[in-house]
């Protein structure tokens, strides 16, 4: 059984693919700020993911879990350059 976590932008609707697009133009500066992150397009579907994972989280830890969580979505936010 896989332990992580994740937190993920899930893009919907008709202008799905181009929103992805623009993300993942510049999705080395993304990542710098994020870490590495899992780019779906979904080419079957009209939507598109972008997640970030956190792995090796024993989920059964609550504490590990809110730390892990915390740990993701800080990565997520804006860090001055």
């Amino acid at each position: 059984m896989r332990k992580r976590i994740a937190c993920e932008i899930y893009l919907r609707g008709r202008n799905a693919k181009q929103a992805f697009k623009l993300l993942e133009r510049d999705k080395a500066s993304n990542e710098a700020k994020t870490g590495p992150l899992v780019w779906m397009e979904l080419p079957s579907k009209q939507d598109c993911r972008i997640v970030k994972f956190r792995e090796q989280i024993d989920i059964e830890d609550r504490d590990q879990v809110f730390i892990g969580v915390r740990k993701v979505v800080a990565a997520g936010r804006s860090r001055p350059a």
